[in-house]
């Protein structure tokens, strides 16, 4: 499972944010653990979804000036390489479980939020 530390560093949290909330996070309680884990996934899943959007924009704008040419797959990899990037962000002690865990719940908040 990957920690609330480990979630709280890779969540789009300003510096200031991110230490004030590693600080106190052994202190809260177990229904604010919870609830600012839910902020950070949230939050990453913002993260995601606003990259991959600004990536794919960028990639329209270049083929419409004739700059570069993408394909189908040049842009589903965009995504992959958006999550390979959130990987990276997680701390060298994560487990294959722990990577398996985020694509999971990254991947059902993406969804939850395309069927709203």
């Amino acid at each position: 499972m990957i920690a609330l530390p480990q979630l709280i560093q890779v969540a789009p949290f300003s510096s200031e944010t991110k230490k004030e909330l590693l600080a106190q996070v052994d202190s809260v309680s177990v229904d604010k653990k919870l609830q600012l884990e839910e902020l950070c996934w949230r939050l990453i899943s913002q993260w995601y979804q606003n990259e991959l959007r600004a990536k794919q924009e960028m990639a329209v704008m270049e083929m419409t000036k004739g700059e570069k040419t993408y394909t189908k797959e040049d842009f589903s990899k965009m995504g992959d390489d958006l999550f390979d990037e959130f990987v990276s962000k997680l701390s060298a002690q994560s487990t294959e479980e722990d990577l398996s865990e985020a694509r999971e719940k990254l991947g059902q908040l993406l969804q939850d939020q395309v069927d709203k």
